[in-house]
């Protein structure tokens, strides 16, 4: 789920991330850690160049 909204550049703010991933919770109470990774790997995101789709 991170990857793809940092993909589609959905999400800017950790509050647009938290809400965004809303529908996935973490029981093992590491949520706050992943909401901060993924704020921290957005940029990166952001400024990579773009790749192409993967079909599964």
């Amino acid at each position: 789920s991170a990857v793809g909204l940092a993909n589609e550049g959905r999400a800017s703010t950790r509050a647009e991330i938290q809400e965004l991933m809303s529908g996935n919770l973490c029981r093992c109470g590491a949520y706050s850690n992943i909401l901060a990774a993924v704020e921290e790997a957005l940029p990166q995101f952001h400024n990579a160049a773009p790749k192409s789709e993967v079909n599964a």
